[in-house]
Order: C-alpha cells, then sequence, then structure tokens
C-alpha cells in the first residue's frame, strides 16, 4: 500500500515538475540599456517615448522634460504600442 502512494506522488511530480521548471529560453530577455548622451540625443529626434514608471508624486516632484507618467504599465500598455515608437522606461 505504501509502494503504491509513493509511486504515485512520483507520478505526479514526472508530469507537474516539467511545468514548473523554467528552460533557458523561457527567461525573459535583458531590457537593453542607454546612456543619458543617448537618451539627451533620442529625445531631441523625438525617436522615443520615455515613461516615468514611479508613482504620480514622485512624479510630480520632478520628471525628465517630455515624459509620461505611466506608474501602471499594464493597464496603459495598449496605448504606449500606439506611439510607434521605441519606449524608455525610467525610475528612480
Amino acid at each position: 500500500m505504501k509502494r503504491r502512494s509513493v509511486l504515485g506522488a512520483l507520478a505526479v511530480l514526472a508530469v507537474v515538475a516539467p511545468a514548473f521548471a523554467q528552460s533557458p529560453a523561457a527567461k525573459p530577455a535583458e531590457p537593453p540599456r542607454i546612456t543619458v548622451a543617448e537618451l539627451k540625443s533620442l529625445l531631441a529626434k523625438k525617436a522615443v517615448v520615455v515613461i516615468d514608471v514611479r508613482q504620480v508624486v514622485a512624479y510630480e516632484q520632478g520628471h525628465i522634460p517630455g515624459s509620461l507618467s505611466v506608474p501602471d504599465v499594464d493597464k496603459q500598455i495598449a496605448a504606449l504600442k500606439g506611439h510607434n515608437k521605441p519606449v524608455v522606461a525610467y525610475c528612480s
């Protein structure tokens, strides 16, 4: 009886474990980083959308000129895609 329980548990693990294992391909890619000089150049060309992902209070206390306050990116992702430009996100 005990042997059946152990075998049953192993069978469940054999089915469930792969679902929780992360393959190297499943890991999210590191977002590219840019320098301040690169950001200034892109802003001058109006080639990017800059978003400030901090809370609204922090944004109101100071932010990069021209940046948009987007504290909840998940809710506003569709609007960001509408700009048809690369998005640069920053926080403190």
